[in-house]
């Protein structure tokens, strides 16, 4: 008889008993309840979502009145029966068990406000996911091999048990259910999105409950395909149940998020790799699996036929799938005799299948679907040129063919749990390990062959123009005899297109087509699988263990290998996987050494590179000689105003953009790299980057270049390090740097902040030497004015441009996308370091009026003689053209203004966390000199610090506090649906906005009581005007007008 009990929390308690057994050591009595609760529950376990359904003798007893709750005879009201029954027949169960959910759910009306049958849907679902972590739990406790002996036995035996088990309905197994109830969840979801588009009244409850359930029944799908995940990983599938995951794979949309999970539960289950902490373990089971296939035969044929002879819904997804097959096969075939004779095939046709498979898309799958999640905007950004490439390869059909650029990409989940990622990550990472390691000949006969016919398509398309325009040229000559055998000067033009039609349409058709970029692909892989991974890429510097250089490592040589790339695509994409592979504090020093072209101990380019004289494309010296060339030509170029700007082919700024990336990465996570090249006066790497600044180049790079500069710059706690780490020489090390950048910015003029350029130029940098400018190289020089190739040694300023305000308002704005304002924007914030002796910013139980300092890293003298001093024009900008203005900005990507929110108001929280109060307010008690008035120096150092000014525009009342205000109105609404980018920058910007706040309410009083009537007094000491707004007062008075945002 089927079992109608139902008990609220009765799996959520099994699960606490699940996760307390596991923390067990030794013998205890849990033991035994454990194997009580495992025996009692299992059958219901077993089923899964299998509830007994209506009954007609049990529906009789409720309309009577008089239905069985959990074995008990109850007597019910006729509201009590209508509901049941709806509830039944909406959830598709026996009669007796929706009169025990409504009974149950009373309790419960008041938790969920909500009637109780409404209730009841919500305690049936929130039951299941219960159930659902219960099977995870156990599981995962079966395989775990940290959990006592004792206890993973327990598990482990009741886990094989349900696996094992079957229901009267059918015969199949656990893990077949598994994807048939997968398929049913779906078919489920579609009939709720039905109703709730349909007809109001024929929706049964509360538009809230329905999308409640409708979420409920997606998330069950996701913990269904991570269940199986799980099964897959720790345990094994029989030949039917693999051969049923592949048949759903086949067929599936990559717009479900449960492909995503089947696909790498797939990979798991085809995975030979031997990568991992324990190698031995992982080649046992890899040859375990070897030997399953080869006593099956029969399974073995039949399984390659799924993978290989049938069709699949996508291409992509063929591909990595066909992929991983293959290096399966070629591990067979090495490791286990006769192999190759019962799969059918040898080595050659494994290569076949392999580059067949990189043909069909499976490197864009892996990137752009697998890895999906990993590219946030600002990475997509960055790598365009790259993506671009991707997109080009895909075959479409020919309907789809003139669709986006977005049509053509895969969808983005970006609600993938953290231990997902993981897993997703570590797959991807074995797969192209052993691709690496197996197929490493396949690769190089790829990549020299793209070469050779990207080469040939460059030279047929030149001589194509050269056709085409012997073409027009024998057009012109026409016409012209035409006009003279006419005996007329002039004439009615002829229509060239009906005499050269057929050779138009030659010419058109003779279009030289799109070689293949694979090696590309293979490239972009490895650049977002490792991308803000530190040190997770170190095996191909060498150093699989973070110390023990291997250079005979597959992975090693391959980095080696490609720095030979000679095409310009290639170069841009090895650049760029560098960028990714160089994050952390070992692999930045490897890929230091690496571009330093040292023929040491370290990891050096391959040695066609460093054979010659010249210095190897892959080294410092070349690519920054680059960027300084680039900025030569273009400022002597530029003589005439009149003349069109020079150009830097686009082809030519992604790479140099892709160079840029990669001394970011270096400069950011190695110190001892960020100085010596800083020090380098060969290089001047940060006096070159400003000087190519400030020539007209695209944005694009302009954003690149602002970004490595604010790298050399960055602080440990802007990349996720522990500052505490950090000794107190590095963090001034780090701040004269800071300093330094601030000087070279203001001379730039890339905001303006004079008009006085004569000035400007006379100005030495404040507190320390004038900028080094050797005068054996002028080029170097750092560029003056706000005018395209203004320098010390010549040329005209910016002004006529006007800078980044020029850029963001005219160019960026029009394009609705605004890389090189949020790059500047993000120097600005991370140029203001907070001082080591004050507390994180976070840290709002401290008094910000008594535990404060200076920021070691602003020069407060900055533009003294040309201006009022300090850095307060900068921060005006965030204030006045960034923050201020951002909702009234059009965006083309959602999470751009959030991003354009959080970087603002970083930017004013460090000033305000930077602004010292506390050596003025004890002045003025006595405390500092004795006499109980403020020095001028403490008053002027105040009054030009940036924080003082957004303290006061927000006491006021200004635009600034209603905008703080709106963040918190929008952002907070918006927390608890956003995910992925999105919801990381609403987070900052709502957590920002209200320790600004906090931190206005703590220092209110001092500046209102203490501070601003002695500045009133103390003007004639500033040498320079001071004008506050006549009206400031506390914050609290200030958001008594402003009730709806409190």
């Amino acid at each position: 008889m089927a079992n109608t009990t139902w008990e609220p929390e009765r799996f959520a308690n099994l699960n606490k008993l699940f996760e307390e057994s596991l923390e067990l050591t030794g013998e205890s009595s849990t033991f035994e309840v454990l194997k009580q609760q495992l025996d009692k529950a299992k059958p219901d376990l077993a089923a899964l979502f299998e509830y007994p359904g209506k009954n007609a003798q049990h529906r009789s007893d409720l309309e009577k009145g008089t239905p069985s709750i959990n074995g008990e005879k109850f007597k019910v009201s006729k509201d009590f029966i209508t509901e049941a029954k709806k509830l039944a027949d909406f959830l598709d169960i026996d009669e007796e068990i929706a009169a025990t959910l409504v009974h149950k759910a009373v309790p419960f009306e008041k938790r969920f406000e909500l009637p109780a049958a409404e209730s009841a849907v919500l305690l049936f679902y929130n039951e299941r996911e219960a159930k659902l972590l219960c099977l995870s739990t156990l599981f995962l406790g079966g395989a775990s091999q940290t959990a006592d002996e004792s206890v993973r036995a327990i598990m482990e035996k009741y886990a094989g048990e349900i696996l094992s088990a079957t229901t009267t309905s059918d015969n199949k197994m656990f893990p077949e259910r598994v994807l048939r109830t997968i398929a049913e969840l779906k078919a489920k979801q579609s009939k709720i999105a039905a109703t709730l588009e349909g007809p109001t009244a024929e929706i049964p409850y509360q538009r809230e409950v329905m999308e409640f359930v409708q979420t409920k029944l997606g998330e069950e799908r996701k913990r269904l395909a991570m269940l199986l995940f799980a099964i897959v990983s720790d345990y094994q599938l029989n030949s039917n149940e693999l051969i049923a995951l592949i048949d759903w794979l086949r067929t599936s949309s990559t717009d479900d998020p449960v492909t995503l999970r089947l696909v790498l539960a797939l990979l798991v289950a085809l995975n030979t790799s031997t990568m991992g902490s324990d190698q031995e373990s992982s080649e046992a089971a890899a040859l375990d699996k070897i030997s399953h296939l080869v006593r099956d035969s029969q399974f073995l044929v039949r399984l390659n036929a799924e993978i290989i002879d049938k069709s699949w819904s996508d291409e992509g997804m063929k591909g990595l799938v066909w992929l991983q097959w293959a290096l399966l096969a070629l591990f067979g075939i090495k490791r286990s005799p006769g192999f190759d004779h019962l799969i059918g095939y040898r080595e050659d046709r494994i290569e076949q299948i392999a580059q067949q498979a990189v043909q069909m898309g499976a490197y864009r799958f892996a990137v752009d679907y697998m890895l999906g999640y990993r590219i946030t905007d600002d990475l997509d950004y960055e790598l365009s040129a790259e993506f671009d490439v991707l997109l080009r390869q895909r075959k479409t059909q020919p309907a789809a063919d003139s669709g986006s650029k977005d049509q053509l990409r895969y969808t983005h989940f970006t609600d993938v749990p953290e231990d997902l990622q993981w897993q997703i990550e570590h797959i991807l990472n074995c797969m192209l390990t052993t691709f690496i390691e197996r197929m490493s000949s396949l690769i190089r006969r790829m990549r020299y062959s793209e070469e050779d016919a990207i080469y040939q398509a460059q030279q047929a398309e030149l001589q194509r123009v050269a056709q085409e325009e012997q073409r027009q040229l024998l057009l012109q000559q026409q016409q012209q005899q035409q006009l003279l055998q006419s005996g007329y000067r002039y004439s009615r033009p002829i229509n060239s297109q009906a005499g050269a039609g057929g050779m138009a349409s030659s010419a058109s058709a003779a279009a030289v087509p799109e070689p293949r970029r694979d090696t590309e692909a293979l490239f972009l892989w490895i650049t977002v699988l490792f991308s803000n991974r530190p040190d997770a890429g170190l095996r191909f510097w060498g150093r699989p263990d973070g110390s023990r250089l291997q250079m005979d490592d597959r992975l090693a040589v391959f980095l080696r290998w490609g720095s030979d790339c000679r095409e310009q695509g290639m170069i841009r994409g090895y650049f760029n996987m560098l960028s990714s592979l160089a994050c952390g504090p070992m692999a930045s020093v490897c890929a230091y050494e690496f571009m330093s072209a040292n023929n040491s101990e370290f990891l050096s380019p391959s040695r066609s590179q460093v054979a010659s004289n010249q210095a190897p494309l892959c080294s410092w010296p070349a690519l920054f000689g680059a960027l300084d060339f680039y900025a030569g030509q273009m400022r002597q170029s530029e003589p005439d105003p009149l003349s069109p700007a020079p150009e830097i082919p686009e082809s030519e700024v992604a790479l140099l953009r892709s160079f840029l990336r990669l001394c970011r990465s270096v400069v950011r996570y190695s110190i001892a790299a960020r100085t010596s090249l800083y020090d380098n006066s060969e290089y001047s790497p940060v006096i070159c980057m400003f000087n190519l600044l400030g020539c007209t180049v695209p944005v694009s790079l302009k954003a690149s270049l602002i970004d490595a500069i604010s790298a050399f710059g960055e602080l440990g706690q802007d990349i996720g390090y522990d500052e505490s780490s950090m000794s107190d020489a590095v963090r001034q090390t780090v701040s004269d740097i800071a300093r330094r950048s601030w000087e070279l910015l203001e001379q730039s003029q890339t905001l303006p902040t004079t008009n006085d350029i004569e000035a400007l130029r006379q100005a030495k940098p404040a507190g320390s030497q004038p900028v080094p400018m050797p005068e054996q190289t002028p080029r170097r020089g750092i560029t003056i004015g706000r005018g395209s190739g203004g320098s010390v040694s010549g040329g005209r300023p910016w002004q006529g441009r006007g800078g980044i305000i020029y850029e963001l308002e005219e160019i960026e704005a029009a394009v609705e996308t605004y890389p090189e304002m949020r790059a500047f924007v993000r120097m600005v914030s991370t140029l203001i370091h907070p001082s080591a002796n004050a507390p994180p910013l976070s840290n709002m139980e401290r008094d910000p009026t008594l535990f404060c300092a200076q920021s070691p890293s602003i020069p407060v003298e900055l533009g003294e003689s040309y201006r009022v001093p300090g850095i307060s024009p900068y921060v005006s900008f965030v204030l006045d053209h960034v923050l201020l203005k951002a909702e009234q900005r059009s965006y083309r990507y959602s999470s751009e203004k959030w991003s354009v929110y959080a970087l603002a108001l970083d930017t004013v929280e460090r000033c305000l966390g930077t602004m010292d109060l506390g050596t003025l307010v004890s002045e003025m008690k006595g405390q500092g000199r004795g006499s109980g008035s403020p020095s001028a120096v403490s008053i002027r150092t105040l009054v030009t610090h940036p924080g003082f000014e957004i303290a006061i525009r927000i006491l006021c009342g200004s635009k600034l506090l209603d905008t703080l205000l709106h963040v918190l109105d929008v952002g907070v609404d918006a927390l608890n649906t956003s995910t992925g980018d999105l919801g990381s920058y609403i987070r900052s910007s709502v957590l920002c906005t209200l320790r600004i706040l906090l931190r206005i309410l703590r220092i209110q009083d001092a500046l209102l009581r203490s501070i601003v009537p002695v500045l009133l007094e103390s003007t004639d000491v500033l040498g320079f005007p001071l004008n506050l707004p006549r009206s400031l007062t506390t914050l609290e008075q200030l958001l008594l007008s402003r009730r709806k945002s409190v």
